[in-house]
């Protein structure tokens, strides 16, 4: 993965998660990396979901629609 800070934001896209760990270690700590960071995290449909399950919502707005 290339340095967080090498971005102005980030945005996940989240897909189908139908298994019980759908995205890699690798990922959540690049994701991690990006919000110690201060980097802009966005949520895209169910990347939204993918952000919480890392923690990475506390505090932040959120807006999740049908």
């Amino acid at each position: 993965m290339a340095d967080p800070e090498a971005f102005d934001y980030i945005v996940v896209v989240g897909g189908l998660l139908n298994s019980e760990n759908p995205v890699d270690d690798r990922t959540i700590a690049f994701l991690k990396e990006a919000s110690r960071e201060k980097l802009t995290l966005i949520g895209l449909c169910t990347g939204t979901f993918v952000l919480a399950a890392a923690g990475l919502m506390k505090g932040h707005p959120t807006c999740v629609s049908c």
